[in-house]
Parts: C-alpha cells; structure tokens; sequence
C-alpha cells in the first residue's frame, strides 16, 4: 500500500523529492507478487493518503505526529499540508474505498479455502526516519499482531531467511500487521506483516540495485511458504 507515487493534483501538499524518496515503499508492488494470491495494490501515494493507519486520529498514535490517514508532516517533521479541511473527503473516497476492496478480497478468498492469510507487505529505510520510534534495522521484520494470531508458519519464514543469511526481527522496528476489521476476531483469517529493508533492493538513488531479483526470489520463497500453509488447510 506505500509503493505509488501518485499524487491527485489538487492535493495542496508542499511536499519535496526527499518527502517522496523517504516514504515510498518502492517496488514492494513488485517484490510482493505470487502467482497464488489476490492483491490489493493502493495506486496512491501515502503522502496524501495513508490506509495503514486507524481512520480516527484519536485512535492513531502517529496522528500526533502528522502521519495518521492524512498526512500533515513529510519525512523530517516539514509541513506539508496547512489543514485538514478535506480529510473527511479523503478518507471516504479513497481510505474507505480501499478497506472495502481488502474486506471484498478477503471474503472472496474465504469462500474458496478454509483458511486465508492476508500479508502486509512494506519496506524501510535503514535510517531511522524522525517519526519513527525504533532504531532498530535488521534485514526483514515479521509482524503480527498478538500471542494467539501468531501465525502457525512464523518459524518456517525465520528458518528460511535466516538459513540465506538475513538478520530477522519480530515486532521491531514495526510491529502489528492489518487485518480488515471485521475478521480480526476470526481465526480463518492469519495476519502477518512482511518489512524488507530498502538496502538490500535499492542504490542510493532509490533505483533497483543489481540484487533486486534476488531479494525478490527470496521473497516469493517466503510466500510460497504461505501458499503451501493455505494449501495444506484445504485438504
């Protein structure tokens, strides 16, 4: 959901190439790809709007910050929007209409299998951005979101990563993986949030570096894990 860069033009944000080049998630829509799974891919950056996080700023720890679903703050605290007359107006006509399209792609997947797993899938810049409260940087963080939903293939995704090499972290720097609302109670529903860390993909010119098909194998290996979990519950 941050991997686009699209902006609408009426936007009124003041933002600059570093906003841009620090908070994209970039190339995570093509990382992230399985020949298995149904996508829900947000076509509009996270600068304007941010469907990752909760809809009511009073719920959302990063609104004190300028970063709940309408961004007011860039990527070192610069001001980028002076208000938010039309939050309400973003919020409907784009963090609404995805949540709805995430709710639509998981019912329909429930109604073919038994059990489904939705993945978050981000990356992260290896320097601490100011609004973010760990420094930690490890290679990848697995997400989820508490003891019971600890999803039954963790250990096969550490023991794949870890046997290539890859430092692994759980829960930090970013912790909880989103599950749409109405099935986070649901126990056929599995949440897991997958961060890859932007050094291993991109140049300093946040452009693909020479081991991004790499990373992007690796990647696919973990999903099929994933698949193969799906697989199996539905025999």
């Amino acid at each position: 959901p941050h991997s686009s860069t699209n902006i609408p033009d009426n936007s009124g944000l003041n933002i600059n190439e570093q906003d841009v080049n620090l908070m994209t998630d970039w190339f995570t829509d093509e990382l992230f790809w399985h020949r298995d799974s149904s996508r829900v891919v947000f076509e509009t950056s996270r600068l304007y709007c941010d469907v990752e996080r909760y809809r009511d700023d009073n719920d959302e720890p990063m609104s004190k910050k300028g970063h709940g679903v309408v961004y007011t703050r860039g990527s070192v605290g610069n001001i980028i929007r002076d208000n938010q007359d039309d939050s309400e107006y973003i919020k409907k006509e784009y963090y609404d209409k995805h949540h709805t399209n995430l709710s639509k792609s998981v019912s329909r997947m429930l109604s073919l299998i038994p059990e489904v797993v939705v993945v978050d899938c981000h990356s992260f810049s290896n320097t601490p951005l100011l609004h973010e409260e760990s420094v930690n940087r490890p290679d990848f963080c697995l997400g989820f979101n508490d003891t019971r939903s600890t999803p039954p293939f963790l250990g096969k995704i550490i023991d794949l990563l870890e046997s290539k090499g890859y430092l692994v972290s759980l829960n930090d720097p970013f912790s909880g993986a989103l599950l749409p609302s109405e099935y986070i109670d649901n126990d056929s529903i599995k949440g897991i949030m997958i961060e890859v860390n932007r050094r291993l993909y991109l140049d300093d010119k946040y452009n693909k570096n020479k081991d991004f098909n790499k990373i992007k194998d690796d990647i696919t290996e973990v999903l099929n894990i994933i698949s193969d979990y799906e697989s199996e519950c539905d025999i």
